[in-house]
């Protein structure tokens, strides 16, 4: 049997994981309303640095420059701290009516692979946001 997603379970998926009542169609729609929003804003960030190419074309010049890359990984868990209690953290209210008030470490992981991992907190602990710098080549834009 094919998917179909006006089925009753995805329905019933989206009423649980969203804090509003949408139809799958609808949210389907804003999904694609929100494609062409940041691909817009993609282009014209393009131009006004004065690009002729397209967004790939920035993202792959962005691949081939130096100045944003790293290895040392003292610079880049300090950059993710930066982005994450400098750039996130004062914008949550915006986009989230009831932020927790338990406390975020950034730091080193323990083992190689993913990316970066999340163990929430507890009352006792704080949630760990852990960057893989093993291999520590990172794009810090």
């Amino acid at each position: 049997m094919a998917w179909d997603p006006t089925h009753n379970y995805y329905r019933a998926c989206l009423r649980w994981h969203l804090s509003f009542n949408m139809t799958p169609e609808e949210v389907h729609a804003v999904g694609l309303k929100e494609v062409d929003r940041i691909s817009g804003n993609m282009n014209q960030i393009v131009r006004k640095i004065g690009l002729r190419g397209s967004v790939k074309d920035f993202f792959d010049s962005l691949l081939n420059d130096s100045r944003f890359y790293s290895n040392n990984s003292d610079i880049i868990l300090e950059q993710y701290r930066k982005t994450v209690f400098e750039r996130i953290n004062p914008q949550l209210s915006r986009f989230f009516k009831a932020i927790p008030n338990v406390p975020l470490k950034v730091e080193k992981s323990a083992f190689d692979g993913n990316g970066g991992t999340y163990s929430g907190a507890s009352e006792d602990t704080p949630g760990v946001f852990s960057v893989n710098l093993f291999r520590p080549l990172e794009v810090f834009v």
